[in-house]
């Protein structure tokens, strides 16, 4: 009745079809897990410079309202002077990376226009995502090591 004219079809997958799809699926999630991974990493870069933006408005709009910035602060820390012109839950910290506010006002720290340098200072154990945030950034930064970098903010 099983011969070679029966025409039933067989049903289901042989173990080499299901071994076959295996293994495909396997290539595929070892060639996408390191894009998404980088993709992910240029995501928090890009939320880290959006921070950063807000901290430049920020100091841009206490120094409209009290003619001077804010004094040098440690890390993870909003300076006082800062927080009204921040939004209320607006933390120096995102996921990994410390933030930490810097104002430079002696001879090594003075802009062209007379003014302090002011920048805010990262820190981060993930050098992939520090080296994706100095990449992101377009406006000047200071030296850093391995786990930091300061923006400037112009």
């Amino acid at each position: 009745m099983n011969g070679p004219g029966d025409s039933r079809k067989r049903r289901g997958f042989t173990v080499i079809e299901l071994l076959t799809v295996m293994v495909v699926m396997g290539i595929l999630a070892n060639i996408a897990t390191p894009i998404y991974q980088e993709a992910r990493r240029r995501a928090d870069a890009a939320a880290v410079i959006g921070a950063v933006h807000t901290i430049k408005v920020g100091v841009y709009d206490n120094f409209a309202a009290r003619s001077s910035y804010p004094p040098s602060a440690g890390w993870r820390v909003v300076p006082a002077q800062l927080r009204p012109s921040l939004p209320g839950s607006f933390k120096f910290q995102y996921k990994t990376v410390d933030f930490r506010w810097r104002r430079w006002s002696n001879a090594a720290g003075v802009r062209r226009g007379g003014g302090p340098l002011i920048g805010v200072e990262l820190r981060t154990s993930d050098q992939k995502l520090l080296k994706a945030i100095r990449n992101a950034y377009k406006g000047p930064t200071l030296a850093g090591g391995a786990t930091s970098i300061t923006l400037i903010l112009d």
